[in-house]
């Protein structure tokens, strides 16, 4: 059984909310406007996954299961899933993770010793259109993570082709290191 991410005690923020979008638990009745937005983002999110997910003609029950197993994690405190939700409209816009770092160290190549298994990760995704809000939501999810939670350090995770985010990542969240590989590391220490 994985280990929590969280002392039993504490009890993580159920909401973030900036001037256009919403976060909250992802969970199961979020299934049909997560599954839209994966689809709307498909061709991104392979390319994110190096073609692991989602699969060509991926199903409402195959996100359903998704969706069950993140819902459990985040219960459990094994990591933390968040859904994007527009405040205007309600739609869903994307995810942000919190994720324990040795689920990454399994699967990445960065410089050794730049992630460590007790560590934090976070990554996102947003669909195409609503990729302007982005900045509004890194710069949220900065203080959030400073201010309401409990992790020494967060490291903010993103793909090689992914440059528009990288561009990012170092404008507004100034990194203390990036570590380059499969998976870029922006670290702050």
């Amino acid at each position: 059984m994985s280990r929590s991410l969280i002392e039993e005690s504490f009890e993580p923020p159920r909401v973030l909310e900036t001037e256009h979008v919403r976060l909250e638990p992802l969970s199961t009745t979020h299934n049909a406007l997560d599954h839209a937005a994966v689809m709307a983002s498909a061709e991104r999110l392979r390319t994110r996954t190096a073609g692991r997910w989602p699969s060509v003609g991926f199903e409402l029950d195959e996100n359903f299961a998704d969706l069950d197993r993140h819902e459990r994690e985040h219960r459990d405190g094994i990591a933390f899933t968040f859904t994007v939700l527009d405040r205007a409209d309600g739609r869903c816009l994307g995810c942000v993770y919190l994720r324990p770092a040795s689920r990454l160290i399994e699967r990445a190549t960065v410089t050794e010793g730049v992630l460590t298994p007790e560590g934090i990760t976070l990554d996102y995704w947003l669909v195409p259109d609503a990729e302007g809000l982005e900045g509004e939501l890194l710069t949220a999810l900065r203080s959030w993570l400073t201010d309401d939670w409990p992790f020494s350090r967060v490291d903010f995770t993103t793909t090689e082709g992914e440059t528009a985010q990288r561009r990012l990542f170092e404008e507004r969240l100034a990194p203390s290191f990036v570590a380059e590989g499969e998976v870029v590391v922006f670290g702050f220490r």
